[in-house]
């Protein structure tokens, strides 16, 4: 779409250029000619005879023509290195004008994309805590009300993170509160309980309430998608562990999984939005990865955070977080 618009843009611009060019043409060529068919001054026509006017006539006559062919010679070869260069200038100039608006559409649709992704997650943990009650014909009005108030849970989540998904298309500061980093794992950790049950994964929560500066809900949202992804690129029946120091002025926090690892070469593109990795990482079968880290990676900046990886083939992946230490 955008290498369409380009070409469009250029052809207008070729247009103008080449209208441009033969209306010059025409100019220099009308004023050339009138000058070439202007007869001599009469004190040169007087020194002249008869036979020697009609032979400098003739002359002057060839002459013109001449002069008239090699201007229109030249003139055709400056309008096709014009319109020649004129072309290969406009469509850098129309590359350059159209990009600012092709990269707001690809981060608005880019944004759209990583939204829907985390709007699925809680969505699939509703889907999947109905299904369970369902099939469990000696499911308790008890266990049912317990699904109710989960679903009820992850629906006001959805409402957090719309709101928050909102805040951060519109580059919106995020009001920062003293928040604990347990706290806010403890309340991620038990958004993808019901995920990390399904595949018998063990979260093991060994952070301690170290006092950050944070909004506490976007951050507990960029841990879900940190867990989320080590959960479902885990083995069945493996750990994600989740812990924490401070370090340096800095609070990392820092969640491994023992799944099948990241190739080197797709490190430094996870963050980038709408980027897939191999699919082949994926072991519960779903479709997409890493669609949510740019978010996390989005919020965390926010904070004035970065989110560091590292991973080693057949063993796992560590994902650290680093966030400044306010006192």
């Amino acid at each position: 779409m955008f290498h369409s618009a380009v070409i469009r843009l250029t052809l207008w611009y070729l247009t103008i250029i080449a209208v441009l060019c033969l209306l010059f043409s025409a100019i220099v060529f009308t004023i050339a000619n009138h000058e070439f068919q202007r007869p001599p001054g009469r004190p040169i026509n007087q020194k002249l005879s008869e036979v020697q006017t009609e032979y400098y006539e003739d002359f002057r006559s060839r002459q013109a023509e001449t002069a008239r062919r090699n201007l229109l010679q030249n003139l055709l070869l400056f309008n096709i290195v014009a319109v020649s260069t004129g072309g290969l200038a406009s469509y850098v100039l129309a590359r350059r004008t159209l990009h600012p608006i092709a990269a707001a559409l690809e981060a608005q649709s880019r944004f759209s994309s990583d939204a829907a992704h985390e709007l699925r997650t809680p969505l699939s943990v509703m889907l999947l805590e109905t299904e369970v009650g369902l099939r469990n014909t000696k499911a308790s009005k008890t266990d049912y009300a317990a699904i109710l108030r989960s679903n009820l849970d992850e629906i006001r989540r959805l409402q957090q993170l719309t709101n928050r998904l909102l805040a951060l298309s519109r580059n919106e500061k995020l009001p920062m509160q003293t928040s604990s980093v347990n706290t806010i794992v403890s309340s991620a950790v038990q958004h993808v309980a019901m995920q990390a049950k399904h595949k018998k994964i063990i979260i093991q929560n060994n952070t301690n309430s170290i006092a950050l500066q944070a909004h506490a809900d976007s951050l507990t949202d960029a841990i879900i998608i940190l867990l989320d992804n080590a959960i479902k690129y885990s083995a069945p029946k493996t750990t994600v562990t989740v812990t924490s120091q401070a370090k340096h002025r800095h609070i990392f926090i820092t969640i491994s999984d023992q799944g099948i690892g990241i190739k080197a070469a797709d490190i430094p593109k996870l963050f980038q939005r709408f980027y897939r990795v191999d699919t082949a990482r994926n072991t519960d079968g779903t479709v997409g990865a890493g669609l949510g880290l740019s978010l996390a990676h989005k919020i965390i900046a926010a904070h004035g955070g970065d989110i560091q990886v590292k991973s080693t083939l057949g063993q796992g992946s560590s994902f650290t977080i680093a966030l400044p230490l306010h006192k």
